[in-house]
């Protein structure tokens, strides 16, 4: 099965997250081994190309409540790819972590809403914070720091994501803290 790893240890830029990513939309930097998204716009996406029907994605990130990098990720998965090969950020599934909410989510033709939700321990500033999560068919579940939180099952409608290959990282938020 494909792995992909990127722990954003290169030169520090604020024009491309380099590595194997693209840019859907924004603009994406990193420093000090952090992604960030210089263009500080909610809804830019960076995304790679990965045929994962089943699989697991994690994320690991810290808390970081009143760095100038202090942005909210969305873990981006099956996101869709047109006919003519472009990516459209109108139609993917993704995973919200704030705070002390997880919020699985689904952006269908441009229109968000959530899929399930679950709340987690508050965590204390500058901790690390791994983000598993785990698709099987229509199974969706999401673990934090190893513990399993959520558990969703796609229902019809929105099994259409499981045909879309693409994984990335969506800005959120600009600012929590």
């Amino acid at each position: 099965p494909p792995a992909i790893m990127d722990r954003f240890n290169r030169a520090a830029g604020g024009g491309s997250p380099g590595g194997s990513w693209v840019v859907g939309q924004g603009t994406w930097g990193v420093t000090g081994e952090q992604l960030y998204c210089t263009s500080l716009t909610i809804g830019d996406v960076i995304t790679q190309s990965v045929e994962l029907p089943d699989g697991v994605l994690r994320m690991v990130g810290q808390d970081n409540t009143g760095s100038p990098f202090n942005q909210v990720f969305d873990l981006c998965f099956h996101i869709r790819v047109t006919y003519a090969g472009a990516i459209d950020l109108t139609n993917m599934l993704y995973l919200r972590y704030s705070g002390s909410t997880l919020d699985l989510r689904k952006i269908d033709g441009g229109t968000h809403s959530s899929l399930a939700t679950a709340t987690v321990s508050l965590l204390a500033d500058a901790t690390n914070v791994a983000l598993d999560v785990r698709f099987f068919g229509s199974q969706v579940q999401v673990w934090v720091n190893g513990v399993l939180t959520l558990t969703h099952e796609l229902a019809e409608a929105n099994r259409k994501y499981l045909e879309y290959p693409r994984i990335g990282l969506r800005c959120g938020a600009t600012s929590v803290g």
